[in-house]
């Protein structure tokens, strides 16, 4: 039996929670959430001249970068993976859940305890109003004031010569339990319900999903991939990309090389290569080389956020195939930088006395992940450099460790017999769970 993603999650979930509490006090309620699209963190987004390695580092760079990255909605699937969504966390709070609220008072309340409550509530959100409209002016440098991290991670957490923050992590994996007869049942866990909220920004959590499906995805021909056209001038991130990529949802996956014809695009006023498929396309034999390894480093021109959903839009759709190696043994050093949303005033978001017309109540968060749009919160980045991963390869395997591009939530490249990427990289968040938003359904 191949080591699972829960396998992996479980033998990171102690040790980054264990880091994270020394860093904040407490972590109730809080749980590890892993990307589905690892971001490898580039040296030149922070320095003065991107081109130049010697130029000095500049914060104001890196802060604009940590607003960017950590301002969007996270999507996440039964097993917690996260996958980031277009949706900007200020914004949907702003413009679909506080300006359009309204006060909400239980029935049979008496008069003095309405005026009471919506007094309160026209406070909150006033309040909050406020908060949000003044996270839109940018500071003095010329960065947006959306999202800084916390006093506890330290100032220049891009500085990866900066060896005092970093912690060594290492672990072995083994197969669960040898192969057996089939199971016709699962032992289901408890679900956990959201008890009355503490006047803490950490709200309890839920964790009741099961793992997620094996795939069975096989990857083109070496010689073939089929239904090619170029990419629209417009970046479309829902249409469905093909590269090879290694990646692990329940077990180790790896893919075959893909091949494609002489690419030429362009995404904005960048040159990128990049291929979309469409069922309908004749096929197509070209010349073998690899698709993603090309579209990945030209794609390093773009923003940040382009660069964020061009490589998910890859990752969701590329081949897949299981990794079937027993044991695997994974090093790195990380950092956790713990992120700070001065606009997430929490008087407003505990308030339970208001509705947002024509929504149900839980719309935008069900008091558990994966629930609406602001079902959980990124409240601090999962940082790591020096990755190592060595495994008993099986022949299979080891004939494509140069064709992995990500295997679980980490970017890789071959090196040897292993997988490894000695640079930056981000590879989830720790996140905290919303209560039901909004608490109250609209009038019908």
């Amino acid at each position: 039996m191949p080591i699972t993603w829960d396998s992996l999650q479980e033998a990171l979930n102690d040790e980054l929670m264990g880091r994270f509490k020394q860093l904040v006090g407490s972590a109730d309620g809080m749980f590890v959430s892993l990307s589905t699209a690892a971001l490898p963190i580039l040296d030149a987004d922070f320095r003065l001249d991107g081109n130049d390695p010697n130029s000095p580092y500049v914060v104001a760079k890196a802060r604009d970068w940590v607003a960017r990255v950590n301002n969007h909605c996270c999507q996440f699937d039964g097993a917690n993976r996260a996958t980031l969504m277009m949706d900007r966390i200020d914004d949907v709070l702003e413009f679909q859940v506080v300006d359009p609220s309204e006060p909400w008072t239980p029935p049979n309340t008496g008069p003095n305890d309405v005026l009471s409550l919506e007094n309160t509530f026209a406070a909150v959100k006033a309040e909050t109003q406020k908060r949000l409209e003044t996270s839109k002016m940018a500071a003095a440098d010329g960065t947006p004031t959306t999202l800084r991290i916390c006093q506890t991670s330290p100032d220049r957490w891009f500085d990866a010569t900066q060896t005092a923050a970093w912690v060594s992590f290492s672990k072995e994996l083994k197969e669960a339990a040898p192969p057996g007869p089939p199971q016709t049942t699962q032992p289901v866990p408890p679900v956990h319900t959201l008890p009355d909220l503490p006047p803490h920004p950490v709200f309890p959590i839920g964790r009741h999903s099961p793992p997620p499906p094996l795939l069975s995805f096989k990857p083109s021909n070496e010689d073939i991939i089929e239904h090619l056209k170029p990419l629209p001038e417009k970046p479309d991130f829902e249409s469905p990309l093909r590269r090879q990529v290694l990646m692990m949802p329940q077990s180790g996956l790896r893919t075959k090389l893909l091949t494609a014809a002489e690419p030429h695009t362009s995404i904005g006023s960048h040159s990128v290569t990049a291929l979309s498929v469409e069922p309908d396309s004749p096929v197509i034999k070209a010349k073998p080389f690899q698709l993603h390894t090309q579209l990945l480093k030209e794609g390093n021109v773009l923003p940040i956020e382009d660069r964020i959903f061009l490589r998910s839009s890859l990752v969701d759709t590329a081949p897949k195939a299981d990794s079937t190696t027993p044991f695997l043994t994974i090093s790195f050093d990380f950092m956790i930088v713990v992120l700070d949303r001065p606009w997430f005033f929490l008087p407003y978001i505990q308030n339970r006395n208001w509705y947002v017309p024509a929504t149900k109540a839980g719309e935008f968060a069900g008091g558990t992940q994966g629930k609406g749009k602001l079902s959980a919160v990124q409240t601090a980045m999962l940082i790591i450099k020096n990755l190592s991963i060595r495994g008993q390869w099986s022949d299979s395997d080891r004939s494509q460790l140069g064709n992995i591009d990500q295997f679980g939530p980490f970017h890789v490249t071959q090196a040897a017999s292993s997988l490894a990427w000695s640079g930056m990289q981000l590879i989830g968040w720790i996140c905290q769970v919303m209560p039901t938003l909004p608490p109250a359904s609209g009038p019908a």
